[in-house]
């Protein structure tokens, strides 16, 4: 919708239909950034949940305390890993929502891919 009311913004059809593209890519971006965030959440939550039931389960020996603190790092690395994109996502969609009162055009995709790349290393 966007690229085809991009084509020719002069015409009254064609710029709404920019608009409404461009409404229907931010929706988007906030429901994918709301759901990433509510999976990563899921995902730390269940590692964590199952760290504190093994060292519950294995008593609290300095076996259960390594095993644990293993549980928290993959809890760490992968909270802190999963809520970049998300945030990189709000960030875009709010920078592209307000272009008309941004002078500079500012894109934040490579940005994002750069800080996904990273967090995979």
């Amino acid at each position: 919708m966007s690229i085809k009311g991009s084509t020719d913004a002069t015409i009254e059809a064609n710029f709404q239909l920019l608009l409404k593209g461009t409404d229907y890519t931010l929706k988007y971006k906030y429901a994918n950034a709301v759901f990433n965030l509510v999976l990563t959440l899921v995902i730390a939550g269940r590692i964590w949940f199952i760290g504190t039931k093994t060292q519950v389960l294995m008593g609290y020996s300095q076996q259960s305390h390594i095993i644990c603190n293993k549980y928290k790092t993959i809890f760490a690395v992968s909270l802190e890993a999963g809520i970049v994109y998300p945030i990189s996502l709000i960030l875009h969609a709010a920078i592209t929502g307000n272009t008309n009162k941004i002078s500079i055009p500012v894109d934040l995709a490579p940005t994002a891919i750069q800080l996904a790349v990273r967090a995979q290393n």
